[in-house]
Order: structure tokens, then C-alpha cells, then sequence
């Protein structure tokens, strides 16, 4: 048996839904010249046939026009969305095949122009990225190549048609095209290529970062997608990306330590949010936006064992590791995130020896303390507080019931030891003064004052970590930072609409406090200060949120 048929007997024993495919592309080219046109399977499918690997798609170059090839088929499923462009697409059994007619092409402002018929195979297959993707397949399974393709396959090497620098300024995604071959086969970069890349890379930055992460996303799903990224900086080819320079020489060094997700995850840290339109699925988003949020968090806060019992340990070391990977002075939390979760008293809220159907009895099937209770329970527990008996858990809740003071109409927090109301949601009317920050510039300059005198500046001083950020407590008590469990109800919106314009302002002054005390803010470059800003936004947040109680309806109702 020749190596030919020896490629299908293979491909039909490991994939066979893959062989079917590969042999109706065969019977359309055949089904073309029976019809006088010229007809093969062409591009990567050609390439992986050289190979012996299995393909993705099933693309067919032929002489005939669009409409001679939607006449020929004419009983398929047709799709010619794409005819002004040369290619139809058939649609039969979950498979897809694109027949386009020969073709030349003309690029202007990094897309197509025009596109010319062609006759001849020869001026298809020149305008082709690369070598090893412009072979050609006949019916017959002989392969066509023009190009010396097959010679750069058994070198594994990388190769443009034609000139570089032109090929590459005309459509600078064939660029990242070709490092992912370099991703998909461990392949090397041919010299003059490499050298065109070098030239041509200021053309990267006219492309969306839709496009960019979409064609950087299959680098990374690739085995050697570290030697394409290592391609990337000793060439320097992403000099006008900032960010995406930075993350890859981040990336470079925590390869090996990061799953797929989360090394896209780290690229969204750097560039501070997820942008539009990325390309991913549903389910990759989800788990995204969770990453990032959590490495976040994580970034300016130590694990506890009520948030490792919340969320999946998984979760939290794959954060851990996104967080070492963007700050390297960050202090991994992998032990402790390990040593807390084996010794947590209970895993799943169902393991908590006291049911919903004992609490509903003592409490009342309609009370809205029914959750609050449970959720009490659950963190004494959690934090080693009460054991995780039924007895001293229904002791608990007694002792709950007879301290709680909820209405439904509104809660009433008060000051310790006093009688002082704090905030009433139905009743407050106006703004005490005592909430406020600053009455004037002079105040505000006094309390910048007092955060450098209680600074004395040391070589040991770190302001990387913001838990570190010398902010005295006692001193913005101001701030509202009441110990409480202070939940708002029947708010009205004008009521919401005050409490929102006295977080903007108080965001916004410890925001400028923040800022102040990172050393040399303003000799930082512009990115550097953006991913410092944002790591400084979110620790403000939180400052306001565990130190102001009133202000955490807001986030309930996703408004901070």
C-alpha cells in the first residue's frame, strides 16, 4: 500500500467522521473536472495530509466561478454569503467546504480591495501566506506544490511567499498566522522571514485587539506555544502594543505554572478590563471575568476561611498564581488558601448540623431574619467560633432572636454603647455633617499632612501592598467604619440616589489619599500608573465598603 492510502487508512482508523469528510472533498474536486475545471484541496488540510495529523477545515480551489460552482451543486446546501469574494460554501452533514475560484488580490489599508478570477493555479497559490500552507491535492491524492512547501515541511521551517516586508504590510495578521504555525509544530521561523516580521511589526497596531487575542488565544492552546511567544520577544515585534509586550515577557516566565484561561486572564489584568467582542465562549467568559476578579482580590487581600469556603479552591489557586505572574513581589497564598480549606470544620453548606426546617420553626417560614440567621451560623462555624453541633448551634440561634432589633420596615444600626442613631433609609431626610471628608481645601490639605506624619519613610517601606498603605483607622472615623450588620431595606430612589453621590465624593478623596502615598506615582509610566490606578480603585472599593456599612446596599444592587 502506497503512503497515499496508507494517510486514509490511518485517518479512517482514528477519526472516521474526519475520514468521511476528507473523502467527499475528494468527490467534489473529482465532480469539478468532470465538469472541464481545474479542482483541488488546498492550504492547511494539504499541509496536515503531508504531515499525517489530523485537519480542521476542507478548503477547495477551482477555475469555475461562483456561479458555475453553485449550478454544479446545485442540490447541496449552499451558502454564497461570501460570492463577492470568489468562494461558496456547501454545507452537507456537519461538514463545511469553501470552493473558491482562483484568484489574485489587491490590499488597501490592511484589507481587501479587489479580488480578480483567475485561470491558473499558480496565481492562486502565490498569493497565499506561506509555503507550507500553499500545497495542492488532486483527486488523486498527488500533491501539487509550487512553492517548495513540502521541502520547508520535512525542515520544519516557517517560510513567506514572496516578500515579507509587502506580504506582511498588506494584511499584518499574517504575522501572528505565522507564529502560530511556529505554536502548532515547533516549527522555525526562516530568516528572511523573521527579518520581514521584524520590519513590518508597527503594522500590529492597526489591528483590533478582537483580532489580536482571537489569534494569540490558538497560539496559546498550541503544544509550543512558549516558543512562539519567545519569538515574539527576541524579536520585539509587539514594540507598539505596550501591553501586550508586557504580558508576554510576564507570560514568558509563569508559562508552565498557568492553564489556557488564566494566561489569557492575565493579559485582561494588565490591560485592566475584558475587552469587547474576544471571541470566547460563553462558558470561557464566565470563567474569565471570575479569574480576574478574584486575582484582584486576591492582590490586595489575605484568603480567610469564610471566602475559601465560598468559593472553589480551585478557583482561588488559580487566581493566586495570575496574581504572581503580574506582580512578582506579590506573596503567593497557596499554602495558607491549602491549609485553611483541610481544616475548615465544614465544606457545603448542607454539612451544617442545623436545617432550614429546624430554624423555620423557631424563627418563622415568613421571617426575612431567616437567612441572615443562617448565614450567621454559617460563619461562626466557619470560623471556628461554635462548633458544628446542633445543640450549641440551636443555643446560637436563641441568642440571635433575643439580641435582633430587624423590622421590615427599616433597620436601625446603632452606635456601641450608645443610643446615637446612625441612619435611618425611610426617615433620614438630609446629610449629617459628620459624613462628609472635607469641608474645605485647608481640611483637605490637613489630612494629606497627617498621612505623611505618621509616615516615616525607611528602605523597608513597601506601598506595593495596600493593605500597607499608612491610613489611620481612628483618625477616618469619619468614614462611617462601624462594626455592624447593618442591612438597608425600603430604600426610596431618592434616598439611593443620596447615598450614591456620598460615595462618589468619599471615593474620590480616598482615592487621592491612596495615590499620595504610593511612592513616586508620577514618575511611573502612563501604564504603569493605569494598572496602579486600578489596583488602588479596587481597594478603595472595599475600604468603603467593609468601613461604611450603608454603602453596601449599593453594591448589593451592583451600583459600585
Amino acid at each position: 500500500m502506497d503512503e497515499k492510502n496508507l494517510y486514509l487508512e490511518s485517518l479512517k482508523h482514528r477519526n472516521y467522521d474526519m475520514y468521511k469528510y476528507f473523502k467527499r472533498g475528494l468527490d467534489m474536486i473529482a465532480t469539478l473536472k468532470e465538469k472541464t475545471y481545474e479542482a483541488y484541496i488546498v492550504g492547511g488540510v494539504v499541509r496536515d495530509f503531508v504531515l499525517n495529523v489530523d485537519f480542521n477545515d476542507i478548503d477547495i480551489a477551482t477555475s469555475a466561478t461562483p456561479a458555475a460552482i453553485k449550478d454544479i451543486f446545485s442540490s447541496c446546501n449552499i451558502d454564497d454569503y461570501y460570492e463577492s469574494l470568489g468562494t461558496i460554501v456547501i454545507k452537507e452533514a456537519g461538514f463545511r467546504y469553501e470552493i473558491t475560484t482562483f484568484r489574485t488580490e489587491e490590499y488597501v489599508k490592511f484589507k481587501i480591495k479587489d479580488v480578480h478570477y483567475s485561470k491558473k493555479l499558480v496565481e492562486d497559490i502565490i498569493r497565499r501566506d506561506y509555503t507550507i500552507n500553499a500545497l495542492a491535492l488532486t483527486p488523486n491524492l498527488t500533491v501539487v506544490d509550487l512553492v517548495e512547501g513540502q521541502k520547508d515541511l520535512e525542515n520544519g521551517i516557517v517560510r513567506i511567499i514572496g516578500s515579507g516586508k509587502r506580504r506582511f504590510k498588506d494584511d499584518p495578521t499574517r504575522i501572528l498566522r505565522g507564529l502560530h504555525l511556529v505554536a502548532k509544530f515547533g516549527f522555525d521561523i526562516e530568516s528572511n522571514t523573521e527579518k520581514g516580521m521584524r520590519k513590518s511589526k508597527q503594522y500590529l497596531k492597526e489591528l483590533s485587539d478582537q483580532k489580536m487575542i482571537t489569534l494569540l488565544y490558538k497560539i496559546l492552546n498550541e503544544k509550543f506555544g512558549l516558543k512562539a511567544l519567545k519569538a515574539i520577544d527576541d524579536n520585539n515585534l509587539f514594540k507598539f502594543l505596550p501591553n501586550y509586550s508586557y504580558w508576554v515577557r510576564l507570560l514568558i516566565k509563569s508559562y508552565k505554572k498557568l492553564g489556557t484561561i488564566e494566561k489569557i486572564t492575565l493579559l485582561y489584568r494588565i490591560m485592566g478590563q475584558i475587552p469587547d467582542n474576544t471571541g470566547h465562549t460563553h462558558e470561557e467568559l464566565v470563567e474569565i471575568k471570575k479569574l480576574l476578579e478574584l486575582s484582584q482580590h486576591l492582590s490586595v487581600n489575605k484568603v480567610n476561611a469564610m471566602m475559601i469556603f465560598k468559593i472553589k479552591v480551585e478557583d482561588l489557586l488559580a487566581a493566586d498564581r495570575i496574581s504572581k505572574a503580574y506582580n512578582y513581589k506579590y506573596h503567593s497564598q497557596k499554602r495558607k488558601i491549602k491549609s485553611i480549606h483541610k481544616h475548615l470544620p465544614i465544606h457545603h453548606e448542607k454539612e451544617l448540623d442545623f436545617s432550614n426546617r429546624e430554624l423555620i420553626s423557631i424563627v418563622g417560614s415568613d421571617d426575612p431574619k431567616i437567612s441572615m440567621i443562617r448565614s450567621e451560623l454559617l460563619s461562626m462555624v466557619i470560623n471556628g467560633e461554635v462548633p458544628n453541633k446542633n445543640l450549641l448551634l440551636r443555643n446560637e440561634v436563641m441568642k440571635l432572636m433575643s439580641k435582633s432589633t430587624l423590622n421590615k420596615q427599616a433597620i436601625i444600626t446603632k452606635a456601641p454603647d450608645t443610643d446615637k442613631k446612625i441612619f435611618n433609609p425611610i426617615f433620614a431626610n438630609k446629610r449629617e455633617k459628620e459624613d462628609k471628608y472635607f469641608d474645605d481645601a485647608k481640611e483637605e490639605e490637613k489630612l494629606y499632612q497627617k498621612v505623611y506624619d505618621d509616615y516615616s519613610e525607611t528602605l523597608e517601606n513597601n506601598f506595593d501592598a495596600w493593605d500597607q498603605v499608612p491610613v489611620d483607622i481612628d483618625y477616618y472615623e469619619q468614614l462611617g467604619g462601624l462594626s455592624s450588620n447593618n442591612k438597608l431595606v425600603d430604600i426610596s430612589d431618592e434616598e439611593l440616589e443620596m447615598i450614591k453621590d456620598e460615595y462618589k465624593e468619599d471615593f474620590m478623596q480616598l482615592y487621592k489619599i491612596y495615590v499620595k502615598g504610593v511612592k513616586n506615582y508620577y514618575e511611573l509610566s502612563e501604564r504603569e500608573q493605569k494598572i496602579k490606578s486600578e489596583e488602588i480603585k479596587q481597594q478603595v472599593k472595599e475600604f468603603l465598603l467593609r468601613n461604611n456599612t450603608k454603602y453596601r446596599v449599593l453594591n448589593e444592587r451592583g451600583l459600585v
